[in-house]
């Protein structure tokens, strides 16, 4: 029954897809215009309250990414929206069945379960609205891990180094490989993402660095905007929720070092929550995995509902690790709320608020909280995650294997 309401509630979603899209389209125009030497870096002005100013000749996607992403625009000609939508749809479920390669095989009632949540999850409903390439990301980097459990660390690296080439975001991970004590999978990741560099400069797009650095300014502001589920969009609608353009101008007097304090908290919390997990078990790897991408989505100046997309990691291993019973009572419905923060919750604040709070409804602080709803979910389930427990026998053969 729930798996039939969250697909009925999904196909809804595909058909709205099929009228926007406009990522996809913004990308593709990006990638015409990178390639007819012209300039995707242009000068950002401020803008105005509830709107954006970026497009495909005002792109936060580095030169690296036009590399990769070079066939796309023959790739739209020849499928159009219809097979990038379906493009996505098979990534999730690509997404999905890498993580089960590594933490093995689930029932049916568990494959039906995750089936469901992923599905009605409002992050892969704003991908497919939006048609961004975050799913891309997310299937190089649960690869990347895949390898690294696998020890196959130059494979790995080269996925790694390909999802860092799109969007520098996944860089951070390579401190977390580092961690792990896979040297050569993070040296691949480098040497992968100098070749894709180096390609860039073979074409002569390298002043084209030297453009996106400085275009990295204005869009590293954060906004206030609604759909930014951040620590920073975060503050911003408690402390100005009238900068909610894309980018705003300079942020207010002392708002810089207490995002940046709260920055450093949450990852505090991660690495507390990596240190207390962390084993050989191959669930618990995963686990690790789930709460860095989770934190990585937090800890950004911008992060769209859309970025949060990587939690489908994290759904996939609570909903294993419920049904192992290596949570707590109280940290398995912490889970369930946060999935409720961040899906029926933000929907339905998002819908109702729209892009930005605005004039009348930016001094109600109810209002103002609640618009980070997945935010808070976010938060708690780092939390909860982080009071998973292997039972004891599967706790020493982990212990063996670390």
């Amino acid at each position: 029954m729930l798996l039939a309401g969250a697909l009925y509630l999904h196909g809804r979603v595909v058909g709205f897809a099929f009228a926007t899209q406009y990522d996809y389209h913004d990308i593709t125009q990006s990638v015409r215009v990178m390639q007819s030497g012209q300039n995707p870096y242009q000068p950002l002005d401020v803008a105005p309250g509830g709107t954006s100013t970026f497009g495909p000749t005002h792109s936060n996607y580095p030169p690296t990414a036009y590399v990769l992403l070079a066939p796309l625009p023959a790739v739209a000609a020849g499928v159009g929206d219809v097979g990038w939508i379906v493009f996505n749809e098979l990534l999730v479920v690509a997404v999905v069945v890498v993580v089960y390669m590594g933490i093995g095989r689930p029932s049916l009632t568990e494959a039906l379960g995750v089936a469901a949540l992923v599905a009605a999850f409002l992050p892969v409903w704003h991908n497919l609205w939006w048609g961004q390439v975050n799913l891309v990301v997310l299937l190089l980097v649960v690869l990347a891990m895949l390898a690294h459990q696998r020890g196959l660390a130059i494979p790995g690296g080269i996925a790694l180094g390909s999802a860092v080439a799109i969007k520098l975001a996944p860089v951070a991970l390579i401190p977390y490989f580092l961690w792990k004590r896979n040297w050569r999978l993070a040296a691949a990741t480098v040497v992968t993402l100098g070749i894709v560099v180096g390609v860039t400069l073979l074409v002569g797009w390298g002043p084209r660095w030297a453009q996106y650095y400085d275009f990295l300014g204005p869009s590293g502001r954060g906004t206030a905007l609604v759909n930014n589920q951040t620590l920073n969009g975060m503050l911003l609608r408690l402390w100005r929720p009238d900068l909610n353009g894309y980018p705003i101008g300079s942020p207010p007097a002392g708002f810089v070092p207490v995002w940046y304090a709260l920055n450093i908290l949450v990852v505090g919390l991660m690495l507390a929550v990596l240190r207390r997990i962390r084993s050989g078990d191959p669930l618990m790897i995963w686990a690790e995995l789930a709460v860095v991408l989770v934190v990585l989505s937090l800890v950004q100046p911008i992060a769209w509902f859309a970025h949060h997309v990587a939690a489908i990691v994290a759904i996939v291993v609570a909903v294993r690790l419920a049904r192992q019973r290596a949570l707590p009572a109280a940290a398995a419905a912490g889970l369930v709320v946060a999935y409720v923060l961040a899906t029926p919750v933000a929907a339905v604040i998002g819908l109702t608020v729209g892009g930005s709070l605005g004039a009348d409804q930016g001094h109600q602080p109810v209002l103002q909280v609640a618009t980070s709803a997945l935010v808070f979910g976010a938060v708690l389930a780092v939390v909860c995650l982080g009071a998973a427990r292997l039972n004891a026998a599967r706790a020493r053969e982990a212990r063996l294997l670390d």
